[in-house]
């Protein structure tokens, strides 16, 4: 009895002392994972998780105390937080915005100096979009250009752009009015030479002058998805018209020109080619007519009288281009067919119709954020031209008739913007040159603009 309690008082002994050798081993596997997740990066502290693993499989612990050091390792995901990657794609917008700058920063709006030659893919000028008001639409600003003194302003708020254009017609004042939504644009415009007199005598006379420059005008523009469609409408006098009224008839003088357009383009949507489809029709007026109050009536027909429809097509794009540079080329051609009045006893009929057009070249070239200059150089083609008539002299009529083809002169001219925060300077020159422009200057006179901005 005494050996069996000695022999399980030995087994006891020996068990206790191989519990107290165990427990350390397993303490160190399950605190060290605890302690450097703060320090190390989570691909380091897998190694001691599967280190631990094989600590837990030799001990003989009961189940219990596995279960309770198992969750030591759990706060490993705590380091999780660190998706960098995240953080680092926010600089790719940053890039991307700064590659983008240098596309766009020729498309500022210019004075009317700018692109003489009339290029479809160049960026907006202050006179055009007043052509189309539906392009002032979100301006603030003031327009000056002393040169040929005009002025321009817009203000407004989100919903509407209302302005004003102050400009000379002929050597009357032309004062335009209008306002622009975000798809559609109106104006007016208007100059008033008009001078009303009476005299009362015996033949009681009542005399009106209109003065040349005397203008009426409208013009609409839309937006029809990616197209622009505009409108446009105007009565001008061209020459000094008198008119009077006596007791014995009445005389008027009918100087005038009534003219329309039609204008679709790819503006809005447009990417690297521009294009725009339109007609032009011109009523060109010079006529007299004597209203006696007995006797018949009797007009009288400037030869230069005619009717004019002009369809047309314009095209331009860029074939060249870097970040501080571009260069684009375009062709604007129109087809115009002529109509000139019958002249009694002096032409029964004349007509004239052709192929007329313009090969263009502009180049814009940003020296510094604030300095760009560019130049243009343009001339006209007439491909083809054919002009017919008929005389009549008494009873003999003479039928003559015309062919030409012409390059005309080459037009060149270069400007220069500067711009810094909330203002823009201008100023441009041009000059007609012999289709060799070694050849020297043609003559003509040199014609310089100069204008500036105030944005807001």
């Amino acid at each position: 009895m005494n050996l069996k309690l000695l022999t399980l008082g030995t087994a006891v002994a020996i068990s206790a002392a191989m519990a107290q050798n165990a427990a350390p081993a397993a303490a160190p596997a399950a605190a060290q994972p605890v302690a450097q997740p703060a320090e190390q990066p989570v691909a380091e502290q897998a190694a001691p998780a599967e280190e631990a693993a094989p600590v837990e499989q030799t001990t003989e612990q009961p189940a219990e105390e596995a279960v309770v050091a198992e969750p030591a390792p759990a706060p490993a995901p705590a380091p999780a937080p660190a998706p960098a990657p995240v953080a680092e794609p926010a600089a790719a917008p940053e890039a991307a915005a700064t590659e983008a700058a240098p596309a766009n920063r020729f498309d500022v709006l210019h004075g009317n100096s700018y692109n003489a030659v009339g290029n479809e893919a160049a960026a907006a000028t202050i006179g055009g979009n007043m052509a189309t008001p539906v392009d002032m639409f979100g301006s603030k600003l003031f327009y000056v250009e002393p040169t040929i003194q005009t002025g321009v302003v817009a203000f407004g708020n989100e919903a509407t752009t209302y302005f004003l254009g102050f400009d000379n017609s002929r050597n009357l004042g032309l004062l335009t009015a209008g306002l622009a939504k975000k798809s559609f644009g109106i104006s007016v415009n208007a100059s008033l030479g008009k001078t009303f007199t009476n005299v009362d005598d015996a033949a009681d006379t009542e005399n009106s002058t209109t003065e040349p420059g005397d203008d009426f005008g409208a013009k609409a523009a839309f937006l029809l998805g990616g197209y622009k469609l505009s409108f446009a409408a105007d009565w001008l006098t061209i020459n000094q018209e008198n008119n009077r009224e006596t007791k014995g008839g009445e005389y008027d003088e009918n100087f005038f020109d009534i003219s329309a357009n039609v204008n679709l383009s790819n503006t809005p949507s447009g990417k690297n080619v521009f294009w725009s489809v339109g007609l032009d029709f011109v009523r060109h007026n010079i006529t007299t007519t004597t209203k006696p109050k007995s006797g018949k009536e009797v007009t009288e027909t400037d030869p230069a009288s005619n009717l004019l429809f002009a369809p047309y097509f314009n095209i331009g794009g860029t074939i060249l281009s870097a970040e501080n540079a571009r260069i684009l080329i375009g062709l604007n051609s129109n087809l115009p067919v002529i109509i000139y009045d019958d002249i009694d006893d002096q032409r029964e009929s004349a007509m004239e119709f052709g192929i007329n057009t313009t090969p263009n070249i502009l180049g814009e070239l940003a020296l510094t954020s604030c300095w760009i200059v560019h130049a243009g150089v343009s001339h006209t083609w007439t491909l083809f031209d054919y002009a017919t008539s008929k005389a009549i002299a008494g009873k003999n009529k003479t039928e003559t008739s015309v062919i030409t083809l012409r390059t005309d002169k080459t037009t060149v001219d270069t400007g220069i913007r500067f711009q810094y925060n909330n203002y823009a300077l201008e100023a441009n020159i041009a000059k007609n040159f012999y289709n060799d422009p070694l050849g020297g200057f043609n003559g003509d006179p040199m014609v310089a603009s100069l204008g500036g901005f105030i944005f807001f």
